[in-house]
């Protein structure tokens, strides 16, 4: 005799046959507690105290991200209240479904008449709408009125939000007519225009004057705070470039170069001033050696080097005594002279953990290589992860040369193979056979993959095919390399690199998306190249303009002590290619 057995039969069995299952993360446990004690205690309510007890229970159902209970108290809510269309809304936004709660919250009659706590949640939802259906300008406006009801931490975070955005936006969307009457939004798009059309720092100075004339009180007043740089005196026009042409790197060295003589070329061209530059083969002598021939070649800035025990030797055994920018980060005290500037997958995990915590993820699985570079990549993720209020539920270190091994210990990972021996306990001791439904484990609600291309693309069909496809999956750049012989294998999946890499079209401005579509080089290291040459132009900006993000081929650009950081874009791979994800922000929580 054969039945269907439901997977949650199987589970509520389990201290029937004594077998353990994975530990609840607590907060989810105590979580859980607290919807069925409220909606408990709502049972035997009735009128108001019944609504509000119920609407507890909705919101936090939605924050655990419990689909299919909070749609279940929404339903028992009998009347359509504006809190319900909001829950509603926001339920609708954490399934994709923009437009239809957009149409949700439209139903909506007068909502400034509504408490100020339901206007800013109102508000928040909306702006996250207009956000994902890419209406930049009506997302702007609508976060001009939540500026208005916020504190002023509050504030400066809807201040960073509106900035990152508008420099991942297209200058074509920017552009789209507006209405003058909202100063706040008028703003805040010119001047994101005027740093996308800039041509040279000189041009960008003269504009920036301007609009500070027009906008004297403007929020975003702090990105240009400072004193303003001497276009004319603060010009580099002697730079030495050091990289390793010859030897192990030498394949990104070259890129690295490619890219930077791309972007001296393309500024000739619109008519900027060249300096002069020399090339130097960090493998043909010692650094120091070489680094101390460039200062008496009267270099005013250097670039390099890219390897990160060379910048060490660097510090060791030179005083840097010009301008210096390593092509490498290393955890090491720099001289005063001296930025370091390079591209890390760790840190685009890094950001990928903000971003999956921002959308509401708090429960993580983490699978990452047993080696070196994964130890340090999950250290790092783990210390962002924690931060950002995330728990890690469990890890996996994988080798990389076991392909069945990797398969067995996803299994058992997700915890199919252990539903599978319950499922088999619990046969013999009914004494019947029966279909059941394999079920993976239910305390994780985001997956971080650490992994280059050749792995991840073993790994990701194998999270599907034992029942996590319906778990957002979240990488680093790494995992694309620049020919992508079977794009399928990694589908569905949220990863953030360079915006070269990723969306070129869409992000980059005018004249780097010229360079691209010249060059048709989607490698990173082509876009350090590339931004290493404009940073040797805007290196006196940040320096000056303490605040101010440079839209870059690596990245929004911001000099952080000494550290000049890449802000990176983040994209989800369908039918084979990257579709850039919108910007999450503690705004929108």
């Amino acid at each position: 005799m054969f039945r269907i057995v439901q997977i949650f039969l199987i589970i509520a069995s389990l201290n029937l046959i004594g077998c353990s299952s994975f530990q609840s993360v607590p907060s989810r446990a105590s979580q859980e507690a607290k919807i069925h004690d409220l909606l408990k205690k709502a049972d035997i309510k009735d009128g108001q105290e019944r609504y509000l007890l119920q609407i507890e229970a909705a919101k936090i159902s939605l924050e655990e991200r419990q689909e299919k209970t909070t749609r279940k108290i929404l339903s028992q809510i009998t009347t359509n209240t504006n809190e319900k269309l909001i829950i509603s809304a926001k339920l609708e936004l954490q399934k994709h479904k923009n437009y239809k709660a957009d149409l949700l919250l439209n139903k909506i009659s007068n909502p400034y008449k509504m408490p100020e706590s339901q206007l800013i949640e109102y508000l928040k939802t909306k702006a996250k709408i207009r956000q994902n259906r890419h209406q930049v300008h009506a997302f702007i406006n609508t976060l001009s009125e939540l500026y208005k009801l916020s504190t002023s931490r509050e504030k400066a975070e809807i201040n960073r939000l509106i900035w990152n955005q508008l420099l991942q936006t297209p200058l074509s969307k920017i552009r789209i007519p507006m209405s003058q009457n909202n100063l706040f939004s008028t703003g805040w798009i010119k001047l994101a225009i005027l740093v996308k059309e800039a041509k040279s720092e000189t041009e960008f100075l003269q504009k920036i004057a301007y609009w500070k004339t027009e906008f004297p009180n403007h929020p975003a007043i702090f990105l240009i705070s400072g004193s303003a740089p001497n276009a004319k005196t603060n010009k580099y026009k002697k730079i030495s470039l050091l990289l390793p042409l010859q030897g192990e790197l030498r394949s990104a060295g070259r890129a690295i170069r490619n890219g930077f003589i791309s972007a001296y070329y393309s500024n000739f061209n619109r008519g900027g001033k060249a300096p002069q530059i020399k090339i130097i083969d960090t493998n043909s002598k010692p650094i120091a050696e070489l680094y101390k021939q460039a200062v008496a070649n009267n270099s005013d800035l250097i670039i390099g080097p890219l390897r990160k025990s060379k910048i060490k030797e660097l510090i060791d055994n030179v005083s840097i005594t010009v301008p210096t920018i390593a092509l490498n980060t290393i955890d090491y005290s720099s001289p005063s002279q001296l930025y370091q500037f390079g591209l890390q997958p760790d840190e685009q995990f890094q950001y990928a953990a903000k971003q999956a915590a921002l959308s509401g993820h708090k429960r993580a699985l983490v699978i990452y290589p047993d080696n070196p570079w994964g130890q340090q990549i999950f250290k790092k993720f783990s210390n962002t992860w924690g931060a950002s209020g995330g728990v890690i539920s469990d890890t996996l270190t994988y080798l990389q040369t076991d392909p069945n091994k990797l398969a067995k210990e996803i299994k058992s990972l997700l915890g199919v193979k252990q539903s599978q021996s319950r499922a088999i306990k619990l046969e013999r001791r009914l004494g019947e056979t029966f279909r059941f439904i394999p079920q993976r484990r239910q305390d994780i609600d985001v997956i971080f993959l650490a992994a280059p291309a050749k792995q991840a693309k073993q790994i990701r069909p194998l999270l599907n095919f034992y029942y996590a496809n319906n778990i957002p999956v979240y990488s680093p750049g790494n995992i694309i390399n620049s020919k992508l012989e079977r794009p399928g294998n990694l589908n569905d999946t949220n990863y953030c690199s360079t915006p070269w890499a990723i969306a070129p079209k869409d992000v980059l401005s005018n004249n780097l998306f010229k360079i691209y579509k010249n060059n048709k080089n989607s490698s990173n290291l082509y876009a350090l190249g590339v931004d290493a040459y404009n940073l040797s132009q805007n290196l006196p900006l940040l320096l000056n303009l303490k605040e101010l993000q440079i839209p870059s081929a690596t990245g929004l650009i911001k000099l952080d002590n000494k550290v000049i950081l890449a802000q990176p874009v983040c994209a989800k791979i369908i039918n084979g290619k990257p579709n850039l994800l919108p910007i999450e922000s503690t705004v929108f929580n």
